[in-house]
């Protein structure tokens, strides 16, 4: 994991992306969910910013559904938001209208799980660490200058 760390941090997405997406898949089988919903939206991230933005939206999904499956409502709660305003900032306004509407329907299927947690794009603290001090991994990598709609900005997810 650490050496997809390092590609990602180097601007190497398309080969981050694939080691992420290689380790969620091996989580998933071997049953250690825990990690697999999040190893699942980097790789998305990843495959979004190399304009694979199809297969990107299939992770990201797959990623959410897991987390749903699972009941980690406070998860997808954290997550969402953040997933959203970066399909934005990558200029994909229609995939995060559809993730917006997977929200809403997420919301009415359980409303007693979801229902306590405010939906608040941008509330997320910008005053989070980069990097996690156990294992190194990025938390809120900035984006590379010039990234469409970043302006120079971070467009991560900030946390997992």
């Amino acid at each position: 994991m650490q050496y997809a760390h390092q590609l990602y941090d180097q601007g190497n997405y398309l080969q981050a992306g694939s080691i992420y997406q290689e380790l969620a898949q091996a989580a998933e089988a071997s049953g250690r969910r825990q990690h697999a919903p999040f190893l699942y939206l980097q790789a998305a991230r990843c495959r979004m910013r190399t304009q694979q933005v199809d297969q990107g939206a299939v992770l990201a999904h797959h990623g959410l559904e897991i987390l749903v499956n699972d009941e980690r409502w406070e998860a997808i709660h954290r997550v969402t938001p953040q997933l959203i305003e970066d399909l934005e900032q990558y200029d994909l306004p229609d995939y995060a209208r559809k993730i917006r509407q997977w929200y809403a329907q997420i919301e009415a299927r359980h409303p007693k799980r979801m229902g306590n947690l405010p939906f608040a794009p941008g509330a997320v603290s910008l005053n989070l660490p980069t990097h996690c001090e156990g294992c190194g991994a990025p938390l809120r990598p900035a984006a590379p200058p010039g990234s469409p709609g970043t302006g120079g900005q971070s467009g991560a997810w900030r946390g997992s």
